[in-house]
């Protein structure tokens, strides 16, 4: 069944979706109209709709009402969040958008705020420390 819904949410979300209204609420209603349509349980599209409409958030704004209460919306969310301090978003943050102080400023914040599990806070630490070698690295060069 996880299978399935992934498959679906990964058809859905192929392209990037730009609107007001966010990524997270429209992948999240496009889902629950897709499993309702497939009739899975009620309780059970809640809770991929719950993980899905809660798990990006503004980085900068911590608020218990866009915070997950499921475990499956939790590591989600986590998951994005952590996601946040990985190497390639920084690649793409200076090469592209060069949105790096916006990323920066938000990057202290996420990890006490935003995350839900200690797990997460522990793969958050690893991702930072590769994240402070990678940037070392494109600042300095790689020293030998």
């Amino acid at each position: 069944m996880l299978k399935h819904v992934s498959f679906l949410l990964t058809g859905m979300m192929s392209g990037r979706i730009v609107s007001k209204e966010g990524h997270a609420k429209i992948s999240a209603d496009m889902l629950r109209t897709e499993l309702e349509k497939r009739e899975y349980d009620k309780k059970f599209i809640e809770a991929c709709y719950e993980a899905i409409v809660f798990h990006s958030g503004n980085y900068n704004t911590i608020d218990e009402d866009t915070m997950p209460k499921t475990m499956e919306g939790k590591v989600v969310r986590d998951a994005d969040k952590v996601a946040f301090v990985g190497v390639g978003r920084w690649e793409h943050a200076i090469a592209v958008d060069k949105r790096f102080n916006t990323i920066l400023n938000s990057i202290f914040r996420v990890r006490n705020e935003s995350l839900s599990l200690e797990v997460s806070k522990e793969l958050w630490d690893i991702r930072v420390i590769e994240l402070i070698v990678f940037l070392h690295n494109e600042v300095f060069g790689e020293r030998d």
